[in-house]
């Protein structure tokens, strides 16, 4: 004999009995078990919902290549974070530790495959062209602020001798490639990048903590014979070449120039510790 089944859940029925265990209906006329329907999801196979067309991580997919619906997540977030609470709790979550490594073992898996390595730089290309984006990011970059915050971070990062070697030997494979040297150096002599890096060079040695750690790092390098050595023999090969020779008389010798050594001499001359040195020098000098 065919055994009875529910119609709603399809669950069979006992022989004799009259409602069904799981949802009480009374129904006992034979019938085949019941095909309940599954949607799968159109782009990868998986059982979804039966009023969904794609998974979950489908539709994510899906929304992250609409314009429209990046713009409306950007305006979202910009809201939410305007609110200090969220804010705030927010960015507790993501400092604690379990999170940032969490979040480095993702963007480390990332950033192995090709394919997401290229589409990163294709976009940073295309947000860099705009040149009103391009412009806010440099105001953000040269605020007192994040360059003291940028500082500290390198200095922390590039503090450690594996670290310092790790990024000579990734400097010095880039530079063997000429392309990347050839555009390098035509970014170094622009004009604008070397007012900018004036500008720079400037507000680093205005710190006077700066200056004497560099002076005492020079220092220490000029007393070893072998790096001494190699300076001298850098700057005697530079010499020999007439357009750097006649370059480097034409920056020392402008008016601005000799403006700036006059007034730097006579503030060193003022120094009576200075001034006793170089008598000395001169002394020992002509003897």
């Amino acid at each position: 004999m065919e055994p009875n089944f529910c119609q709603e859940c399809g669950i069979p029925i006992e022989q004799g009995g009259k409602l069904c265990a799981e949802c009480s209906l009374n129904n006992l006329s034979p019938m085949k078990p019941p095909r309940l329907k599954v949607n799968l999801c159109i782009d990868c196979g998986e059982p979804i919902s039966p009023k969904a067309k794609r998974c979950l991580v489908c539709a994510a997919k899906e929304r992250s290549r609409d314009p429209d619906y990046k713009i409306k997540q950007q305006k979202s977030q910009k809201r939410r974070w305007l609110n200090e609470e969220y804010k705030r709790e927010r960015l507790e979550v993501l400092r604690s530790g379990e999170v940032r490594a969490k979040i480095s073992r993702g963007v480390k898996k990332a950033w192995s495959e090709d394919d997401f390595r290229s589409r990163q730089q294709e976009a940073r290309k295309a947000n860099w062209e705009d040149e009103s984006y391009r412009q806010k990011v440099i105001d953000g970059l040269r605020t007192p602020e994040n360059r003291q915050e940028r500082s500290d971070l390198q200095r922390k990062v590039q503090g450690t001798p594996a670290a310092r070697s790790r990024s000579a030997e990734i400097s010095y494979k880039r530079w063997q490639d000429p392309e990347f040297r050839e555009k390098m150096l035509k970014k170094f002599r622009s004009p604008e990048n070397r007012s900018r890096l004036q500008e720079i060079s400037r507000h680093i040695w205005s710190n006077t903590e700066h200056r004497r750690r560099m002076a005492e790092l020079s220092r220490a390098r000029w007393k070893d014979a072998r790096i001494r050595r190699e300076i001298i023999a850098k700057q005697k090969a530079l010499w020999e070449d007439q357009a750097y020779r006649q370059r480097m008389n034409e920056q020392r010798n402008t008016p601005e120039r000799q403006r700036l050594r006059s007034e730097t001499m006579r503030a060193r001359w003022q120094d009576p510790t200075f001034r006793q040195k170089m008598k000395e020098k001169v002394k020992a000098h002509r003897s």
